[in-house]
């Protein structure tokens, strides 16, 4: 009953500080208008703080079900809840009692559907010649015949659609893109603003296995070359069998000067020989069911493939730190070392003794080049040096995913398979072998 109290206490700061004659002149004095029934409410700043705080609460209420649930679905809600009491009251409705109603307003959000969408998003830069799939997502040449077979696989508006509408779906699609490329899903969310949201999650982490595969790839989702523009997705409700419809904005901004990537059957066999299926399965994977390795290998492709999209040399570097860190460190203080020597276990097991050496003290620079970067302002960074950074980088992330259905976590690798060389790392530090070369 305390969290019920709590927001009767909310709902009530709003309701008592909502302004009964409306200024409309005065419009700076006004954080919210909300227009419902050819009526308006206006909030004032005033009540801005009980109006985040009410939204909060009620985005909690909501995580309780793990159901996705967008910010705006749940403001939403709020704000039809505060329309319905504030009328009530106004016309002094003796039935309104607004523990009830709260109560009520709790079930209604731990409640929210949890509906199937089919989300498509436009790629940049890149054409597909051959389909792939990765993990969940599926990135195809985007056509009618396309368009027609979701539709008609998930029995989507079938009885009105036309040839006309499907021909014109892709057209707005590709915009003034040189090719209609889309990343197809399929997300669980309560509505389609979430929905469209994981859906970019997911397809860039599918984005990101093809930058770690494929040197300098430059494929991009629609949008994410320029700050707050929007993009054109395509989402349907497979639940409700709604219709296909554009979300946002056309948003067509392409590197005319370079090529796009190609994706055909070459490519398709690289990837195949190059063992993509070992990432594929780790996408496809409940998060709550991947080993604490796992986890890592996912989360280290992730600053790879956004290192790729940077074009600071030093961004990059220090992002290929971080995918070091989230292989080697698990948290560790003494970063540089612990990470140094991981690495140095599992990739120079058999070296001889000046090898070990060679490559621990270049793994140690690699961090006195990050934290000159992060700390003292350096900008740059050698592209040789970016080129070894990368390299090892990918040879780690490589080694660990053979292993990543077998062991759970590093130091389980690390005590079974690769052990430490202690008496190896002591030398070097006692005489003091490693010069930092930055």
């Amino acid at each position: 009953m305390n969290d019920v109290n709590e927001f009767v206490a909310y709902t009530n700061s709003i309701l008592n500080g909502l302004d009964h004659d409306i200024d409309l002149g005065n419009r700076q004095n006004y954080f919210k208008f909300l227009w419902k029934q050819n009526r308006l409410l206006a909030f004032p700043h005033s009540v801005y703080s009980s109006y985040h705080k009410a939204i909060l609460m009620l985005e909690k209420k909501a995580n309780i079900t793990k159901r996705s649930v967008s910010g705006s679905h749940v403001e939403a809600t709020l704000n039809d809840f505060l329309y319905n009491i504030y009328y009530c009251k106004k016309n002094n409705m003796k039935s309104l009692h607004l523990h009830g109603k709260v109560q009520e307003l709790f079930r209604t959000i731990r409640r929210f559907k949890a509906l199937e969408y089919i989300v498509i998003i436009p790629v940049l830069n890149m054409k597909i010649e051959q389909p792939i799939t990765i993990g969940n997502v599926e990135f195809v040449n985007l056509t009618p015949e396309k368009i027609l077979e979701l539709r008609t696989g998930r029995n989507i508006d079938t009885m009105q659609m036309t040839r006309v509408d499907e021909r014109k779906l892709v057209k707005d699609f590709q915009g003034d893109s040189r090719h209609p490329t889309a990343a197809i899903t399929i997300v669980v969310s309560s509505d389609s603003t979430k929905a469209e949201e994981l859906a970019i999650q997911i397809v860039d982490q599918a984005l990101n296995v093809l930058r770690f595969y494929i040197h300098a790839f430059r494929g991009i989702i629609k949008g994410e070359e320029l700050k707050e523009v929007s993009r054109t997705v395509l989402i349907s409700n497979i639940t409700d069998k709604q219709e296909f419809v554009p979300s946002q904005e056309l948003c067509n901004m392409i590197d005319r000067d370079n090529p796009d990537e190609t994706i055909d059957n070459e490519t398709l066999q690289l990837l195949k020989n190059k063992e993509i299926n070992k990432l594929d399965r780790l996408l496809i994977m409940p998060i709550d069911g991947l080993s604490p390795l796992q986890r890592d290998v996912l989360d280290a492709l992730f600053w790879i493939g956004n290192a790729e999209k940077d074009v600071n040399p030093t961004d990059k570097l220090v992002k290929y730190v971080a995918a070091l860190d989230t292989l080697l460190s698990q948290d560790r203080r003494d970063k540089s070392e612990t990470v140094a020597k991981r690495y140095t276990a599992i990739m120079n097991q058999h070296s001889t003794k000046s090898e070990v050496v060679e490559a621990y003290c270049k793994i140690k620079n690699y961090y006195t080049f990050r934290n000159n970067v992060l700390h003292a302002g350096l900008r740059y960074a050698d592209p040789s040096i970016l080129k070894d950074v990368l390299q090892d980088v990918r040879n780690i992330l490589f080694e660990l995913l053979l292993y990543a259905d077998s062991h759970k976590t590093v130091l389980e690798l690390l005590e079974t398979i690769f052990p430490i060389r202690e008496k190896i790392y002591e030398d070097i530090e006692r005489c003091n072998l490693c010069v930092n070369v930055f």
